[in-house]
This record gives C-alpha cells, sequence and structure tokens, in this order.
C-alpha cells in the first residue's frame, strides 16, 4: 500500500463540466490506490443516477498520482457538457493488525490514521449532498439519496422508480401560476368588455356630435334624440358645413377668429386671427400650398375684389447659410468661420456673412474670387444685375479702399470686386489679394 504524507482538510471531490473532446481532470485529495477513486461521467442533459453514471476503473478511466492528488484520464473523451465527478471512496475497514511485541512502525500507524482521517472526510461530504433519516429497515438497495443540482422555483421529488431524486416543478406553485393565469384570464376578458363599452359608448358621443350629410337641417340627432349643441353636419346642397346653436342650425364659423365660410368665394375674409384679451397673438395662420395673404384689397389701390399676383404674399422663411470662398473654377479655400443669415420674404432675400480664412487650399492665384453658397439661386431677369455690399475686411495681401460683390444670375454666387486706392474704377478681385487669415464681411439683397 502506497503511503500518504499528511491528509491536508480538502473535501474528497471535484465535478467538471467537460468541453468537447476533454478527457483529463485533476483531484486535488490524496488516495492510497486507484481502487480508492469513483469516478462518475452524467451525460449532458441526464439527470445524476450513480448506479448509471458510475464508469469502471481500467475500462473507462485510468487513475495517476496518489499522495496530494493526481489526474483521471478517461479512455473516451468526453463530450461538451457531460458532467465529470471524481469522488475518494477508501474502504471502511481495517486491513492492519498490531501485534504484542511486533514492529510499530511510523508509516503503517501514519497511514492507518490517515485512513481514518479520510473515512471521516468521506462521511462529512456524504452527508453534506445527500438526504439522510431513513429507517434502518428502509430498503435502500440500488437507491441514490443524491440531492440534485439546485434549480429555480423547483422541488425534489422521488423519480418514477423510487430510485433517485429528481428536481421538478412544485405543485402549489404550478396551481399558483394557474390560478394566476385563470385571474389574468378574467382580468383581460373584463377589460376587453370595457373596451368594447367604451368604444360603443365613444361612437355613439361622436354619432351624436356628428351627423354626416343630409340634404337639410336635422331636427334631431341620429338615433331620434334632441340635438346637443354644438353638433355639425354637411349639408349637401348646397356644400357647407353647418354647427347647432342650441335653437338653430347656422353656417359653420369661429366666430372669435372672423373666418367665414362663402360658398362664392375661395377667400378667407380675416378680420381677427386669434387675439386674446392682452393683445397678444395667440396661434399661428397655416397656409396651403401655393397659397398666400392677398393684399390686393388695400384702400386706394386697386379695385375691390380684384386679384393681383403681386400682391400675394406667399413666402416667408428665416436661416442660416455656410458661405464658401472659391476661385472660379470651384477650388475653394480653407475656412476657420463661415456664418451666414438670411431672411426671405416673398421673391427677396437679405443676407449677411462672416468668413474667416484658414488657408487657401488649392486656389489659383490668378483666377478671381466668388462667395457660393447662398440660400437661394439668384434669378435670371433681364437686365438685372444684384450687387452686394464687404462692409468689413481684414488682411488682405493688397490694400483696397472698397470692396464688394456681382451677383451671377441664374447661381448661387457671387464674384468679389475691389477697388485699389490708385484705380477709379473697380475689378474682379483675383486670389492673390487673399492671405491665408483674410476675414471678409457681406451683406445684400437680390431676388430669386
Amino acid at each position: 500500500m502506497a503511503t500518504v504524507n499528511i491528509v491536508e482538510d480538502i473535501p474528497p471531490r471535484a465535478q467538471y463540466v467537460a468541453n468537447q473532446g476533454d478527457n483529463s481532470f485533476t483531484y486535488a485529495f490524496s488516495i492510497f490506490a486507484d481502487t480508492d477513486l469513483q469516478v462518475y461521467k452524467t451525460i449532458a442533459g441526464n439527470i445524476a443516477d450513480d448506479l448509471v453514471d458510475i464508469l469502471v476503473l481500467s475500462v473507462d478511466y485510468t487513475v495517476t498520482g496518489g499522495d496530494g492528488g493526481g489526474t483521471v484520464d478517461l479512455v473516451n473523451p468526453a463530450n461538451a457538457g457531460d458532467t465529470i465527478t471524481i469522488t475518494r471512496a477508501v474502504p471502511a475497514k481495517r486491513t492492519s493488525d498490531y501485534q504484542t511485541a511486533g514492529d510499530f512502525l511510523a508509516s503503517t500507524v501514519n497511514n492507518d490514521f490517515d485512513k481514518i482521517v479520510m473515512m471521516v472526510q468521506q462521511v462529512k461530504e456524504f452527508i453534506s449532498t445527500r438526504i439522510l433519516g431513513f429507517n434502518q429497515s428502509t430498503n435502500l438497495i440500488g437507491v441514490s439519496t443524491v440531492v440534485p443540482s439546485p434549480e429555480p422555483l423547483k422541488a425534489f421529488r422521488w423519480n418514477a422508480t423510487a430510485t433517485a431524486l429528481e428536481a421538478t416543478d412544485d405543485p402549489a406553485l404550478s396551481a399558483g401560476k394557474a390560478l394566476a393565469s385563470e385571474v389574468n384570464a378574467k382580468a383581460s376578458e373584463d377589460a376587453a368588455l370595457i373596451s368594447e363599452n367604451n368604444a360603443a359608448n365613444t361612437f355613439d358621443e361622436f354619432d351624436d356630435r356628428y351627423l354626416g350629410s343630409k340634404a337639410s337641417d336635422p331636427l334631431t340627432d341620429n338615433d331620434g334624440d334632441p340635438l346637443i349643441t354644438g353638433a355639425l353636419y354637411w349639408n349637401n346642397s348646397p356644400g357647407s358645413m353647418r354647427v347647432y346653436s342650441g335653437s338653430g342650425w347656422v353656417q359653420a364659423y369661429n366666430a372669435s377668429l372672423g373666418i367665414a365660410d362663402t360658398a362664392t368665394s375661395a377667400q378667407l375674409e380675416i378680420t381677427n386671427l386669434g387675439v386674446d384679451i392682452t393683445g397678444e397673438v395667440t396661434d399661428n395662420l397655416l397656409m396651403s400650398v401655393n397659397k398666400g395673404l392677398d393684399l390686393s384689397n388695400n384702400p386706394g389701390t386697386v379695385a375691390p375684389g380684384t386679384v393681383t399676383t403681386s400682391r400675394i404674399l406667399n413666402f416667408y422663411e428665416e436661416g442660416t447659410w455656410s458661405p464658401v470662398v472659391e476661385d472660379e473654377s470651384g477650388n475653394s479655400a480653407t475656412l476657420l468661420n463661415n456664418n451666414g443669415w438670411f431672411t426671405r420674404v416673398g421673391n427677396k432675400v437679405d443676407f449677411s456673412c462672416y468668413i474667416r480664412l484658414n488657408g487657401k487650399g488649392s486656389m489659383v492665384e490668378g483666377d478671381f474670387v466668388r462667395i457660393s453658397g447662398l440660400p437661394y439661386n439668384i434669378g435670371n431677369y433681364a437686365f438685372y444685375t444684384p450687387t452686394f455690399v464687404a462692409s468689413r475686411w481684414f488682411s488682405l495681401t493688397t490694400a483696397v479702399v472698397m470692396m464688394g460683390g456681382i451677383g451671377q444670375l441664374a447661381t448661387n454666387y457671387f464674384v468679389i470686386s475691389r477697388i485699389n486706392s490708385s484705380q477709379t474704377n473697380t475689378a474682379t478681385m483675383t486670389v492673390s489679394y487673399l492671405s491665408g487669415t483674410s476675414q471678409l464681411m457681406f451683406t445684400g439683397t437680390y431676388f430669386v
């Protein structure tokens, strides 16, 4: 029998969940002989069963080591998810007998005491993983009392053959779930009934409020009940919306807005647009596509009722734009700042911008300089040349006394012009006038 130097306080059990192809598993506790180990392999997905899972030494596995631990090597590698359990099973018997005046060797005495400690550890491990308390007369032959691995909301019970414990759903919990499902189903049924009733009530209220299309003023609602104040219907002759005032039907309109519905005109006469008692406008006037404010009927201008297209305001916008400095070929400078602002009213655009260069990039020195990126293309009108003003400029390579811009028709850019101190006429400014840090500020107005 092998000698064990010392028995450490280590549980005589090791367990692994194998990866595909694993066949070598270590144990850290001491044994005297290979037969002191019992090895189990629980197939992935199966419930542990000692009688089924136990392996045979030299047939299913081999053992190396002993004192201080060693290795169990499977003959056939494990599959992914298999559970490998290694336990010590030193026989609970004594094989030595001391004789009077015989040898009292330290190795023999140490081994005997080591075996006692090992058996105590085995009992400790056994009772920590099994259910005890059976009567002595209980027949436990072929029965495993190993407690299954814990699972959430599971209870333990004997299997169908009463040979092992298994984890299963708690009957009381299942009954509670069934009751809860029944209660929830009833609540859902009640909620559906309430929703159905609410929908019916809502439809009835709507049906009382809007009576649909009719040829003449109705005397009752669609259910034959008295009319409610505010009820509406569409009069299909001549074709208009009418509202019940409480005493009779009138043409539908909002008196506080002064918007009247007339059958002979497609225009809306606006006398008061949502003005509250403080004199502030409380709502927006929304226009349909391609429609605007018709200012033709201003007193003293044109005959009443005459619509003049040029007097219809149909566009307003405020916004920002990003100016770009470039040469006539479109090569642009690098900009540190390029801020632009604009307001468009009708076809008129007022703009301003501030530009600060951070290098001229690949611009050609002899090309003229232009500013592109205007929010709208300049209108293409006969004899029309919009001009713009440079309000300030800094860090040019050549001094100028005046600077401006000339808008190019049907484009979104203008060309910069300048006057030097020695000139009396304007000339197009070339890229050579700009430095890598020039700053320009322009304002202007043009028509789209």
